[in-house]
């Protein structure tokens, strides 16, 4: 399947579900990969949701320097780095970011 790194909701993951594709986001935030509410409804409806998980940690560890500002940001998280076997089974990794 595919990473969706820093996916925050899975919005993108959503996207890669409903075409077929397994997809798990990666993201340290508390509300990683908690679609919000019209989209849970459309992963239900069109049978994505069991193509799609989430992993709550830092990707390749915790960044000096870390936005602080998130809640869940003081979380004791691991890391998902390339020993990971989300990392070593993934057949693509995504990350995009459109404020960048």
């Amino acid at each position: 399947g595919v990473l969706d790194v820093a996916g925050g909701t899975g919005l993108l993951s959503l996207a890669l579900a409903l075409q077929g594709v397994r997809s798990t986001v990666v993201d340290p935030r508390r509300s990683a990969g908690i679609l919000p509410g019209r989209a849970r409804k459309l992963a239900r409806k069109e049978g994505a949701a069991p193509r799609l998980s989430a992993c709550r940690a830092w990707f390749g560890g915790r960044p000096s320097g870390a936005d602080d500002g998130f809640a869940g940001s003081e979380d004791a998280l691991p890391a998902c780095d390339d020993s990971h076997e989300l990392v070593q089974n993934c057949s693509a990794l995504v990350a995009l970011h459109p404020d960048e």
